[in-house]
């Protein structure tokens, strides 16, 4: 047994246009993340480099000053003498601050390496979390370290140009060498300064489209859902649809999506009809044509058994009754072919009384039931029952039940009918016959379908014209078998208003 999976447009439409989008976007977010880190990388890159140059430049100019300041006093000092120099404290504090002696003092050395106070930027409060992640060193070509600041780590040591280096979480430096001054500047920047930049650009860029994903799903939902109306909409229409019902769908504000599907229907609805059409001319021509054969066929056999012998009147009688029983099956032919070829918007409507037609038809019946000595009944609770349906088809349904009623009672039987209900009418019709099994009774319903009781004359086909028209009219029925398992209920169940 081959297990048949349920494909869902919608489901599909949207797991894919969802999946579609959450591509979309989570390209998007490596791309702007890859976008944002190498623009950001390139601003701090070249603010590095302004930094260097500018702390160069500085650098420079105050080296200058002190040269001419120290030329100065050497050339002070060395016009004054010695002596007067170290009487004089002021000038001996100068001589000290830019290590400027005379000549045959070689005790400058000494004191230029005493003077490492200089070396340093001098501590302060911390005003910023990232003040220690950006450092710098300036250095002469020799390697003396003239300004420096006491953050940096002493892996990192001066290289021209920029470089990596992987210390501490990893740091981004810049060398720049001034030749002119022999001066080297180094700024140093820590990798978390620049990714902590990058993943907040990030973020505020990206969570307002992650935040309007759901109400973008929704809106998406919604899309998906009013482009699949018009399926509903057709599903519904030919759901609605009666079996007799073949006319072609209306195409008018349909999607061109839906058009297609329209057209097939359309024309299997025409090829349908085409088909019931021929059968049903078939049907009604064959019992036209055989009806008048038969009537005449009975007169020849009538008169023939008035002038045959007493021996041959029990052929004569066969004939007759295999006459009446071909008869009765062109009659049923030409209901169901009726029946068949009637639609829901042909039929002629009229308000009728349903008390006055079921005893209209018990009437027609009467004399049948009376030769086998069966009793018929009415009971209704209510005066008049008044209804609007087709009042031919009607008839016709209520006489093939009360006839199969009394075809199927044995001799001295009973068929009621009781009548009842206010906003639904409900007609029981009961007899004393043998019933069907619970097994049959949905089979009965079908063409050239007969009980159990073969005896009874018949052609199967009373019970299939029911079942038409009740679908015509709009009538319920159901089937059941008596308490005390001997004849059958019907019920019916019609509404006022067709």
């Amino acid at each position: 047994m081959s297990m048949h999976t349920h494909y869902s447009i919608r489901k599909h439409l949207l797991i894919g246009i969802l999946s579609a989008l959450f591509a979309t976007w989570s390209v998007t977010t490596v791309l702007t993340y890859l976008t944002t880190s190498h623009e950001i990388n390139e601003i701090y890159d070249a603010t590095m480099a302004q930094y260097a140059k500018v702390l160069s430049t500085l650098m420079a100019h105050e080296a200058e000053e002190n040269r001419q300041i120290t030329t100065n006093l050497q050339t002070i000092i060395q016009e004054l003498g010695k002596d007067i120099v170290e009487q004089n404290p002021t000038i001996s504090a100068l001589a000290n601050k830019y290590s400027v002696h005379d000549d045959d003092d070689h005790s400058s050395d000494e004191k230029r390496v005493e003077g490492d106070d200089y070396l340093f930027m001098p501590e302060s409060p911390i005003d910023h979390q990232y003040e220690r992640k950006i450092v710098f060193v300036i250095e002469t070509a020799d390697g003396t370290v003239l300004l420096r600041s006491d953050a940096i780590p002493s892996e990192i040591s001066f290289s021209p140009g920029y470089n990596s280096i992987d210390v501490d979480g990893g740091w981004r430096t810049f060398g720049y060498q001034l030749d002119e001054n022999n001066l080297r500047v180094l700024v140093a920047e820590q990798n978390e300064v620049r990714s902590e930049v990058v993943n907040e650009i990030l973020i505020n860029e990206l969570w307002p489209v992650l935040a309007a994903l759901p109400f973008i799903s929704m809106i998406i939902w919604g899309v998906v859902n009013r482009g699949l109306k018009p399926l509903k909409s057709l599903a519904k229409n030919v759901a609605s649809r009666s079996p007799q019902t073949l006319s072609p769908i209306e195409t008018e504000n349909i999607p061109k999506e839906v058009e297609p599907i329209i057209d097939a229907l359309n024309q299997l609805f025409t090829r349908v009809k085409t088909a019931l059409e021929n059968e049903r001319r078939f049907t009604a021509n064959a019992a036209h044509e055989l009806r008048t054969p038969l009537a005449a066929l009975k007169t020849h056999a009538q008169v023939l058994q008035m002038h045959v012998a007493e021996e041959n009147q029990s052929s004569i009688s066969e004939i007759l009754q295999s006459t009446d029983r071909a008869s009765h099956l062109i009659e049923q032919l030409m209901l169901l072919a009726h029946a068949e070829s009637a639609h829901n918007n042909d039929l002629e409507i009229a308000e009728i009384d349903l008390v006055s037609l079921i005893q209209g038809e018990l009437a027609r019946l009467s004399d049948k039931a009376f030769a086998k000595d069966i009793e018929l009944s009415l009971t209704n609770e209510e005066s008049t029952y008044l209804i609007n349906t087709n009042q031919g088809l009607l008839s016709v349904l209520l006489r093939n039940l009360l006839d199969n009623a009394i075809n199927y009672t044995p001799t001295e039987g009973e068929v009621s009918v009781d009548i009842s209900g206010k906003k639904t009418f409900k007609v029981t019709i009961q007899d004393t016959g043998p019933g069907i099994p619970a097994s049959k009774q949905h089979l009965m319903m079908k063409r050239f379908q007969r009980g159990d009781n073969q005896n009874v004359q018949g052609a199967g086909l009373g019970l299939s014209i029911v079942k038409q028209i009740t679908e015509l009219l709009n009538i319920d029925i159901v089937f059941s078998n008596r308490d005390d398992r001997t004849g059958l209920i019907v019920h019916l169940s019609i509404k006022p208003n067709f």
